[in-house]
């Protein structure tokens, strides 16, 4: 059969199967992307990583300073910066440690207060928060005030004369060292 400009209903009948096919080809090739684009963040899970692009940095290890600029005896404040993913959300934030070195003995302690999240300072006798008047030593341990523990170390390396660190949270409040994901 034939209509009027010669094509065939047979041919146009295949055309749009054809056209049909090709158009739900598309459409499934485009739901599979833009559905493991939105789940991707969640089977990938939340990671925390060092602010840097050196790829030896690996697991959340982070350049600190080098091992010669740490004064022997005296607290040290240094400020890293973090970078958090949680999905296809990136927050960068600055958190501070307190460096100690005593001979070859290194402690690295969070600036955060395991009371309530404060800010830690130092003086003389140790470290302090001024928010609820909690102490401890220059060690870290606890001496007063309403902290339920010690501070908070943090896990340090010496690679090739650099001091790295691997920072992390901890859940407040607590008498047991908890880290937060």
């Amino acid at each position: 059969m034939s209509n009027k400009n010669g094509v065939s209903e047979a041919r146009r009948s295949f055309l749009g199967k054809v056209a049909w096919l090709i158009t739900g080809f598309i459409g499934l090739v485009m739901s599979a992307a833009s559905g493991l684009y939105a789940i991707y963040p969640a089977l990938k899970g939340r990671e925390m990583a060092a602010g840097t692009a050196n790829p030896d940095l690996q697991d959340g290890w982070q350049n600190l300073c080098n091992l010669s600029e740490v004064r022997e005896n005296e607290a040290t404040k240094y400020t890293l910066n973090i970078v958090e993913r949680a999905g296809w959300a990136e927050t960068n934030t600055q958190q501070a440690v307190w460096v100690l070195r005593r001979g070859q003995k290194i402690d690295i302690f969070s600036s955060v207060c395991p009371h309530e999240g404060c800010p830690i300072d130092h003086d003389q006798q140790g470290f302090l928060c001024r928010c609820h008047s909690s102490k401890w030593t220059i060690e870290g341990r606890k001496v007063s005030g309403p902290t339920p523990r010690d501070l908070d170390s943090l896990e340090h390396r010496i690679v090739q004369e650099k001091l790295e660190v691997k920072y992390q949270n901890f859940q407040r409040g607590t008498d047991k060292k908890i880290p937060m994901a």
